[in-house]
C-alpha cells in the first residue's frame, strides 16, 4: 500500500475545502484533485468538478485499505483509475487540477480596480496577489486572498520580492489539534514565514511551534506593516 506522494499530479496535500473549490469551479466535469481531509487526520477528499456543482467525496483509511463510499482499494491511486472509468455522481475522473509551480510572483496593488468583465478579478489598493499566468503582456491571471481568481491589470500592481515577506498575519483561526504538521494559531497572531510550498500550502512558525497552514487563512505583510514585530 502506498503512502502519499507530492510525485501524484492530482494531490494537492492540504489544500483546504475552500481553495479546491476555487480552483475547481468553473473547470470541465470530471477535473478533480486529492486532498487531505481538514476534519480527520489520515483520511483523504477526492474533490470533482460535476455538472453545476463541487463535490467532495472522502477517502477513509481503515489502516490496511482505503474505503471510498462502498468500494475498496489497497493504494490511492487505484481509486483514481477506477473512477476513470466508472461514474461518481455525475462524472468519471478526467484531467486532475495541475500543480502550480513553486515559488509564484506575488504582487501589490497599487490602485483599485472594480474589474469590468466577468473574468476579472477586482482588488483594492493594498491588496496582495498571487499571479497563476502572464496570458497576455499586460493582463496576468492572479488569485486573491480568498482563493478567487480572474485577469488583472499588470500596470495597476506592482512586483513584491519573496524575501519582502517574513511574516504574515492570520485572518481566520487555524486550529488543528489532531494533527501535528499543521499549524495552530488565531486571527490576529503573527506567523514567520519559513517556505511556501507548491500546493497552497506554507510552512511557518508560530509560539516556537513549526508547521502547515493554507495560504488563505493569513494575510502577508509587507516589510513597511512590519514596525515593532
Amino acid at each position: 500500500m502506498s503512502n502519499p506522494s507530492s510525485s501524484w499530479p492530482w494531490y494537492h496535500s492540504s489544500l483546504s475545502r475552500r481553495e479546491a473549490e476555487a480552483v475547481l469551479s468553473g473547470k470541465t466535469p470530471g477535473t478533480f484533485l486529492v486532498r487531505d481531509s481538514s476534519s480527520i487526520p489520515g483520511d483523504f477528499v477526492l474533490s470533482v468538478s460535476e455538472s453545476g456543482k463541487i463535490s467532495h467525496y472522502i477517502i477513509n483509511f481503515k489502516g490496511s485499505y482505503y474505503q471510498i463510499g462502498e468500494q475498496t482499494f489497497q493504494e490511492i491511486p487505484s481509486i483514481i483509475e477506477f473512477y476513470r472509468q466508472h461514474f461518481l455522481d455525475t462524472t468519471t475522473l478526467k484531467e486532475p487540477v495541475p500543480k502550480e509551480p513553486e515559488n509564484l510572483e506575488t504582487v501589490k496593488a497599487m490602485y483599485n480596480f472594480p474589474g469590468n468583465d466577468p473574468e476579472d478579478l477586482p482588488f483594492r489598493k493594498g491588496d496582495i496577489l498571487t499571479v497563476i499566468k502572464k496570458e497576455e503582456p499586460h493582463w496576468w491571471r492572479a488569485r486573491d486572498s480568498k482563493g478567487k481568481e480572474g485577469m488583472i491589470p499588470e500596470p495597476y500592481v506592482k512586483p513584491i520580492r519573496s524575501d519582502d515577506f517574513n511574516f504574515a498575519v492570520a485572518i481566520m483561526d487555524h486550529v488543528k489539534p489532531y494533527d501535528d504538521t499543521q499549524l495552530t494559531f488565531h486571527r490576529g497572531d503573527y506567523i514567520k514565514i519559513i517556505k511556501k510550498h507548491e500546493d497552497g500550502a506554507w510552512f511557518g512558525e508560530f509560539n516556537n511551534k513549526t508547521g502547515k497552514f493554507p495560504f488563505t487563512y493569513v494575510r502577508p505583510l509587507h516589510p513597511d506593516e512590519m514596525n515593532g514585530l
